[in-house]
C-alpha cells in the first residue's frame, strides 16, 4: 500500500476530543491513476444537532449489497444482533455473533456514524460506517471494512437494515443458520 503525504500550509489546530476523519478511495492500475483532494479551512462553530432518537436497546442487523474490491478473499458478512447504549450524541453498538464486536461512534440528528481502526503485528483494520434512523424501531446505511498489511490490500462493504428487537422475540422469516460467517468476523480474519 502507499501512503502520500502533503505539507499543510494553512493554520494548524491540535483536534479537541471531538475530531472528524477524512476518507477517501484512490484508484488506479499498473499505469497510472488519480488523486484529487482539496480541504479548505474547515469551521466548526455550530454545536452538534441533538440525537433525534435514543436507540439503546437491541436491534437486528441486515446485510445486504455485500460487495468486495478483486482479488479480495476475506467472507462474506452475515446478519447479526447487536445491542445499542447511547447517552446523548454518544453510542456503542456491541456486535454480538461468533465473536463479539464493539463499535462506537456519534450521533448527529437521526445520523449514526462510526470508525474504529486497529493496528495489530503489522496489519491494519479498519471499519466504518453511517446509518440513518428513519423512525424510532428502523434505518438503513452502509458499512465499509478495510484490511492491508504490507502486502495485501481488502476492502468490502455491505448495505445494513436495522430493526429493533431480537431474533428471539418469535416469528419471523429466521435465518437458518447459514453456515457460520458473521457480521463483523471480517476483522479478525
Amino acid at each position: 500500500m502507499d501512503s502520500f503525504g502533503y505539507d499543510v500550509t494553512t493554520a494548524v489546530n491540535d483536534p479537541y476530543d471531538e475530531s472528524m476523519t477524512i476518507l477517501s478511495r484512490v484508484y488506479g492500475d499498473a499505469d497510472g491513476g488519480y488523486m484529487a483532494v482539496e480541504v479548505d479551512d474547515v469551521y466548526v462553530d455550530v454545536a452538534e444537532p441533538p440525537a433525534i432518537f435514543d436507540a439503546s436497546g437491541d436491534w437486528q442487523l441486515t446485510v445486504s449489497d455485500f460487495w468486495r474490491n478483486t482479488g479480495c478473499s476475506l467472507p462474506n458478512a452475515s446478519d447479526a444482533e447487536g445491542t445499542f447504549s447511547q447517552t446523548g450524541n454518544d453510542f456503542t453498538l456491541v456486535v454480538d455473533d461468533d465473536e463479539t464486536t464493539t463499535l462506537s461512534g456519534k450521533v448527529y440528528g437521526d445520523t449514526y456514524t462510526f470508525f474504529e481502526r486497529e493496528d495489530d503485528n503489522g496489519e491494519t483494520e479498519i471499519i466504518y460506517g453511517i446509518f440513518t434512523l428513519s423512525d424510532a424501531a428502523s434505518g438503513s446505511g452502509n458499512v465499509t471494512i478495510i484490511w492491508f498489511d504490507d502486502e495485501d490490500y481488502c476492502e468490502v462493504g455491505f448495505g445494513l437494515s436495522l430493526t429493533e428487537g431480537s431474533a428471539d422475540g418469535g416469528g419471523g422469516s429466521g435465518g437458518g443458520g447459514g453456515g457460520g460467517g458473521c457480521f463483523i468476523e471480517i476483522l479478525s480474519q
